[in-house]
């Protein structure tokens, strides 16, 4: 994909996964003090919706070499891409881990649930730290003059 393919479609997905992470987030901070049943299959959909457009997101761009044109670009950023690649099998990892202990859940489980919401939400933040560093990164590639002015 070229530069400005790639500019769209991580503006695009962004926004997708940012949408997604606030109705999950929003699920994760409403534990209600009644009847968890009904809130508890909402909360394991929510997730289940957020974990498989991430999923997907993620096979995309290791299929596509996402930041293939970074590199290429300004090759001195590499490092920072590696990074990005990295964290990326860690926030799969914390993913199934999620997926595991939010579908273990129990609405009588009440100190489970608040500790699988509270990293629900250290997750999102993560996730959304990624997405900057990701968008830094493509935007300062994509908008540095690399030719020499006289």
């Amino acid at each position: 994909m070229n530069k400005e393919q790639l500019a769209e479609w991580m503006k695009k997905e962004h926004a997708k996964v940012a949408e997604l992470a606030g109705h999950l987030r929003e699920q994760a901070v409403t534990i209600p003090s009644g009847s968890r049943v009904d809130w508890l299959k909402e909360l394991c959909l929510r997730f289940d919706h957020f974990a498989a457009h991430q999923r997907r997101i993620m096979a995309l761009k290791e299929e596509g070499g996402y930041l293939t044109p970074v590199v290429e670009l300004r090759p001195t950023l590499s490092a920072q891409v590696e990074l990005l690649r990295r964290a990326q099998d860690e926030l799969r990892r914390l993913m199934d881990d999620l997926h595991e202990a939010v579908h273990r859940l129990e609405p009588d489980d009440n100190l489970l649930i608040r500790d699988c919401c509270t990293r629900l939400q250290v997750f999102l933040g993560h996730v959304q730290r990624h997405d900057e560093h990701e968008n830094h990164i493509v935007l300062y590639t994509l908008t540095q003059d690399i030719g020499i002015k006289d």
